[in-house]
């Protein structure tokens, strides 16, 4: 039977990762989350001279009677952050031990909840050749359970990856910007390089969460081998020897290397991750690496 993300078990631990985690977002919220728009709100930002039309409720008149000038008192206005949680659901992440789109989902769970604790928004959302249809907004601490339902019932559906194509589809459905956290196994060179400049291009922030099975980084099998693609299902019988293990090794450098200086160039954040970290310390881990959800 397969593990199940509504397990009493694993919610428990979600409980638990929140309550410790709780601390390393304390006192970084709300600052995060102050938007450059003024209006009325929460925090006094600045003031600025009064002019004909302006509403006297905002007049100083301490500083009015101490300067003999009228100044608008300006607020910084609190409003939520937009995050989106965008999980690759392609055929190659349905392999690994365990499997890379289980621990996807897992990782995705604990940062929605985290979210969700804060009162932030997240909006669910898979893509495999394009971006699924069924997207989901979540809010406030009573979503976990329909937030955990809806991970639960995203499954591979045997295509291969269209990152380029999902995300065009993305930036023409949400705008005004937001946080990303795209949690895929990047095997589509063209179409993460397309997604990341596209997100740039449209002012949202993103956390590349680069998933992968211990197979995959440090590959342990030898001898004749009959490889079959996760992606297209393409059979290649090989033999597994020194130099073409250190060729394997050399391009999957390459491949994720371009990765990881891409987002670099970008100023946005990439992480990878591997299936067989324990839960709780690759969480750990990935709060700590520039404070994803400050």
């Amino acid at each position: 039977m397969p593990e199940s993300l509504l397990d009493k078990d694993f919610v428990a631990r979600l409980e638990y990762l929140y309550v410790v985690t709780r601390e390393l977002f304390a006192g970084h919220a709300a600052a995060e989350r102050l938007s450059k728009k003024f209006g009325v709100g929460v925090e006094f930002a600045d003031y600025r001279t009064y002019t004909a039309g302006d509403d006297f409720r905002y007049i100083d008149w301490s500083a009015f009677a101490r300067r003999d000038e009228l100044l608008i008192k300006l607020f910084s206005e609190a409003q939520a952050a937009r995050i989106y949680i965008v999980v690759d659901a392609s055929n190659s992440m349905g392999v690994g031990t365990p499997e890379k789109l289980l621990f996807a989902k897992k990782i995705a769970a604990a940062l929605a909840y985290v979210s969700l604790a804060n009162l932030d928004p997240v909006t669910m959302l898979v893509f495999d050749q394009s971006l699924r249809p069924l997207s989901r907004v979540f809010q406030g601490r009573a979503q976990l359970q329909p937030m955990l339902a809806f991970l639960d019932d995203v499954r591979p559906d045997g295509t291969g990856t269209g990152m380029g194509t999902a995300f065009r589809q993305f930036v023409q459905r949400f705008h005004g910007g937001g946080l990303v956290i795209l949690l895929s196994d990047f095997f589509d060179r063209t179409g993460y390089e397309e997604a990341i400049r596209l997100l740039v291009y449209h002012h949202f922030g993103l956390v590349a969460l680069q998933v992968n099975d211990r197979e995959e980084v440090e590959p342990s099998f030898n001898g004749d081998l009959e490889l079959v693609d996760s992606e297209t299902g393409e059979r290649k019988v090989v033999q597994m020897t020194p130099k073409l293990r250190q060729t394997y090794a050399e391009t999957f450098e390459q491949h994720y290397g371009e990765l990881a200086r891409l987002c670099k160039v970008q100023q946005r954040t990439h992480i990878p991750v591997i299936t067989d970290t324990p839960f709780e310390e690759m969480i750990f881990e990935v709060f700590r690496r520039r404070g994803i959800l400050k």
